[in-house]
């Protein structure tokens, strides 16, 4: 464990001459400018999290209220940061740390500059990225995420076949249309939108990403150290999901940042016995139901992490305090996913209502863990157990050191012996096994693939030793009572078993990783991490006992073996790349749209065979819009023009199936880069397809005349 301190103020020199330095705890004077640049190094990765929560908590409720203004969010945001700035974890030395710190902090910086230039472009709603990029674009200019759909009901309800909603967007009949899903994350990158527009808005993630390693990096150097940190960091940072889902806006950074942000606090929970630690630790990891309906997963890990941990006390005080910080930590986290809950039910109803019964199992299950663990937590029911427990601790820790690894081995083999179907079968599926060109069986749903996934961008190594580190973690508990090795492991495994046996996702690449990217793979990657530095130390230690020069050197090659499988498993990741680092997922896009707003100049469009294209003329031009999915008539058309009684503009992607006046010709032309779907293996080259856009003006006849 990494040597932690409450960190009293560093003594000032008032001898003359000597003003304005300070006395390190070594002795030796240090200007105060580099103390304290050195001091905020040092702190920042823990620094950011109380502020990263006190936006998610805002932007949430002003969407929520409708109140989503510069003049709302930044000084609440500011009073937020300022109310809570106090409470942090327990601060490390600045001469052991700041050097390791300062790397960290050096590597995220060249992570975000490098990678800001491949932000995406995606504004086009076929997949979340696209309806999520567009509710950040809207909230940048708006200050509620209802879009209201205005004068379009009166051309939907007066022509058949017009429509006012598409893919991801949903009219509940209120007069508005309701974006899929909670509008955190969308919040978060309007902000960007506000300093920096459009491209604020596009790479906003990045932001989010740059945040979610340093989280990661100050809760991992609290398990494995300063520097061991900074290596788990860094093959997590050159993984293709981590970039790939940070470049275009997932929810997923986002998850990732505030759970290990989380862990940091609950780490100081659970030794300490701080309530303000357990409460913003709770926090942070509930969280994550703010920006995904699926967020009470984790919570489910942190309930049954610390149970376990106050379960695990032999001392009667030490249990009452960890009795006290599991209500604290499970109370603020089952309050933050009760308000993405809220949000989701009042801003995106009929997205909930598609998936109310998971939804509805979910949280359910969150309940009923919390009030289990509470019974884990109590003093009665358990003291034989425990006393059991503690008479056999070491053989209790070898089983379970053991069934840990027979797990993993199982999971690791299901492939050999195992084809997971489903009951209906997928159109998606047999068109991928098509394009791979494998035997078509649309029911198939890849579930016993999902660590072969993970190998896929990670290596074997790592899933290999993350299986090993999470033995020796949970047998670390068991035998010492480590309280943040149950943190890691429990927190970790219980959402990623949650979705390594049961995926629950299009199996195509790299769509697939999203379900692994907020725990799983960072927790994969620090638990390899762990057991490769257990394996070296204990290497060293062994060759420095040993009194023969035969055995010592056998311990030295095996030892050299293991440092050598580490440093080829942290740089794995950064090989995987093949063609498609340089590639920005729907290039061509942006400019495209642009142009599409520039032509209509605010007059309404009709969509004709193009309806997934509503959500992107209505977010970004800010016009009126109804699509047909099939071609309208002339007749159609004219009633159209009749009813908005103004010019209506007509685009299609496809020529065929309008009634032009004239020989059309395409008004936009494109060249659209995207990263192709795959099956059961990584994308190595990025897709480059053509895209044509005709555009025209509705006559009185209801004819279209070309806009060339």
């Amino acid at each position: 464990m990494p040597r932690t301190q409450s960190h009293p103020p560093s003594r000032v020199d008032p001898s003359p001459g000597r003003q304005g330095s300070f006395r390190s705890d070594r002795g030796y004077r240090r200007p105060v400018t580099v103390h304290v640049v050195s001091r905020a190094i040092v702190d920042l990765p823990d620094v950011v999290a109380l502020p990263v929560l006190c936006a998610a908590v805002v932007v949430s409720l002003t969407v929520l209220f409708g109140v989503f203004t510069p003049w709302v969010v930044v000084p609440a945001i500011i009073v937020g940061t300022v109310l809570t700035w106090r409470w942090r974890p327990p601060r490390f030395r600045v001469e052991t740390a700041w050097t390791s710190a300062l790397v960290a902090v050096a590597v995220i910086v060249c992570w975000f500059a490098v990678n800001l230039r491949f932000a995406s472009e995606w504004v086009d709603v076929t997949r979340d990225p696209g309806f999520l990029t567009l509710q950040g674009l809207w909230l940048s200019q708006h200050p509620s995420s209802d879009i209201p759909i205005g004068g379009a009901a009166d051309v939907a309800g007066a022509v058949d076949g017009a429509r006012v909603d598409s893919i991801g967007y949903f009219d509940d009949g209120d007069g508005v249309l309701h974006a899929q899903g909670a509008k955190l994350v969308p919040g978060l990158v309007a902000i960007g939108g506000w300093i920096a527009g459009t491209a604020g808005v596009l790479g906003g993630n990045l932001v989010i990403g740059a945040f979610a390693l340093l989280t990661f990096f100050g809760f991992a150097r609290r398990v494995v150290g300063q520097w061991w940190g900074l290596a788990a960091m860094i093959p997590l940072a050159m993984c293709m999901p981590m970039v790939a889902f940070s470049r275009t806006l997932y929810t997923e950074p986002f998850v990732l940042c505030v759970t290990f942000a989380g862990l940091t606090f609950l780490s100081s929970a659970v030794r300490t016995g701080s309530a303000s630690a357990a409460v913003f630790g709770g926090a942070l990891v509930g969280s994550g139901g703010l920006a995904r309906v699926d967020g009470a997963a984790i919570v489910i890990g942190m309930t049954v992490a610390l149970a376990l941990a106050a379960f695990a006390r032999r001392d009667g005080t030490a249990r009452r305090r960890a009795r006290r910080t599991y209500l604290l930590a499970v109370g603020a986290g089952l309050a933050l996913t009760a308000i993405g809950l809220i949000e989701v039910a009042v801003d995106s109803p009929g997205y909930l209502a598609d998936h109310i019964r998971q939804v509805v199992l979910l949280d359910t299950a969150a309940v009923v863990t919390a009030l289990v663990g509470w019974t884990l937590t109590l003093d009665r029911p358990w003291a034989r157990l425990r006393r059991a427990i503690a008479r056999r601790r070491r053989a209790v820790g070898w089983i379970a050191f053991a069934t840990v690894l027979a797990v993993g081995l199982f999971l690791m083999s299901r492939p050999l012996w195992l084809v997971a179907r489903q009951s209906e079968p997928s159109t998606v599926v047999a068109w991928l096994q098509e394009g791979a060109e494998v035997t078509v069986d649309a029911t198939r749903t890849y579930d016993e693939q999902s660590l072969t996934w993970i190998a896929m961008y990670l290596g074997w190594g790592i899933v290999g030793a993350a299986m090993l580190g999470a033995a020796m973690a949970l047998r670390d508990w068991v035998v010492r009572g480590s309280p943040t090795s149950v943190l890691l492991v429990v927190v970790v495994m219980a959402p990623s078993m949650l979705y390594i046996v049961d995926v629950s996702i299009t199996p195509d690449q790299i769509w697939a990783m999203r379900r692994f990217l907020p725990v799983t793979i960072p927790g994969f990657i620090l638990l390899a991490v762990f057991a490769f530095q257990r394996l070296i130390a204990s290497g060293v230690a062994r060759v420095r006992s040993r009194r023969t020069r035969g055995s010592a050197v056998g311990m030295s090659v095996g030892t050299i073996a293991v440092f050598g499988a580490f440093v080829a498993s942290v740089i794995f990741p950064a090989l995987t790349w093949g063609q498609m680092f340089p590639a920005i997922e729907h290039s061509g896009r942006l400019a495209e749209a642009e142009e599409v707003c520039a032509v209509a100049d605010g007059r309404p469009v009709v969509l004709i065979q193009s309806t997934e294209y509503l959500s992107t003329v209505r977010s970004m031009c800010d016009v009126e819009v109804v699509s047909f999915s099939a071609a309208p008539t002339a007749a159609d058309l004219a009633e159209v023009r009749r009813v908005w009684a103004s010019e209506v503009v007509v685009l299609s992607f496809r020529a065929e199936g309008v009634p032009w006046s004239d020989d059309p010709a395409p008004r936009l032309r494109s060249q659209i880069v995207s990263w192709p779907p795959t099956l059961n293996r990584r994308p190595v080259a990025p897709d480059v397809a053509d895209s044509a856009i005709w555009m025209g003006e509705i006559t009185v006849d209801g004819q279209v005349a070309p806009i060339r």
